[in-house]
């Protein structure tokens, strides 16, 4: 039996640049923006900026995520006290909508209230792709 290697076939695998007179300058309406399914992160889909909540109700929160592991934590925030934190899970890293619910509590003061969904670095357990949303407090 002989086995062939093939190592460094064809041409070396060199960066090419073209020279700067053959660059056009990128005009704004020109750069499209990166699409959801390609693009790491989480998104908060509902509530809108500045919903109203509303005292002893839930509140259910949607979104996308495309994130490594897929799992990330969001928040429920009246100024910097934790009103609600929930851990949330996905089927795959592969992206995917989500959900979480939040009980409102009655009496509740403080604010600005928010919304946090965010993933934690692996490397150094840091904030990021963090989505937030402003809303009005009961």
């Amino acid at each position: 039996m002989i086995f062939r290697v093939l190592i460094g076939c064809g041409a070396p695998s060199v960066p090419q640049t073209p020279p700067p007179e053959a660059v056009e300058k990128a005009q704004p309406e020109d750069v499209l923006p990166l699409e959801a399914e390609s693009s790491p992160g989480v998104v908060i889909e509902f509530p809108p900026a500045n919903h109203t909540l509303e005292p002893g109700s839930m509140l259910t929160v949607m979104g996308t995520a495309r994130i490594f592991e897929g799992q990330f934590e969001v928040k429920l925030l009246a100024g910097d006290e934790l009103i609600g934190e929930q851990r949330v899970l996905m089927g795959s890293a592969d992206g995917g909508t989500w959900a979480a619910t939040f009980q409102v509590p009655e009496g509740q003061s403080g604010g600005p209230w928010k919304i946090q969904a965010y993933t934690r670095s692996a490397k150094d357990g840091s904030i990021e792709h963090l989505a937030e949303v402003p809303l009005t407090g009961p």
